[in-house]
């Protein structure tokens, strides 16, 4: 909510990974139904464009993909598309579209529109990096030591010579 007050937007997605190979969406504005339960594998070619280019822009000369895979893509006609990352790790993408209010005006992002997109994708890539890894220690199992007995090597495996 707080990008759409900088950025006039319908549609907001924000997918990220769901630690199986994939995108999920986990916050939205503007998205059917069926877009908020899209499951896109990080493979993808429109994804991998925009991890390669730092952001993809369709608008204009370079339309929105045909493909309809990406949450918010059917009804927009002007799609920001940035990759949240944050160090080395890839989190997810943030997907921000407009449609057209009627045919006269067609609903395109200015450069600077597109600037405060990329800037609060990077100012958020932090926090979400830190809440993932919170859900992921929370979630995911965490081996369990054993201290039951007093030899400290018990249970550690070592490599075979």
């Amino acid at each position: 909510e707080q990008l759409t007050t900088n950025v006039q937007a319908d549609v907001v997605a924000l997918l990220l990974d769901n630690a199986r190979g994939q995108f999920e969406v986990a916050g939205h504005i503007g998205l059917t139904a069926e877009e908020r339960a899209v499951v896109m594998d990080i493979d993808d070619d429109i994804l991998q464009e925009a991890l390669r280019q730092g952001v993809s822009v369709f608008q204009d000369d370079n339309p929105v993909p045909a493909a309809g895979s990406l949450p918010g893509s059917r009804n927009a006609e002007a799609l920001v598309m940035v990759p949240l990352v944050d160090g080395w790790s890839w989190l997810g993408t943030l997907v921000v579209g407009r449609r057209s209010v009627n045919s006269d005006h067609v609903a395109t992002f200015s450069d600077p529109e597109i600037e405060r997109i990329i800037l609060y994708a990077t100012n958020i890539a932090p926090t979400l990096q830190a809440l993932l890894l919170l859900h992921r220690l929370r979630e995911g199992p965490l081996r369990k030591l054993d201290t039951s007995s007093p030899d400290p090597d018990a249970g550690v495996r070592r490599p075979r010579r």
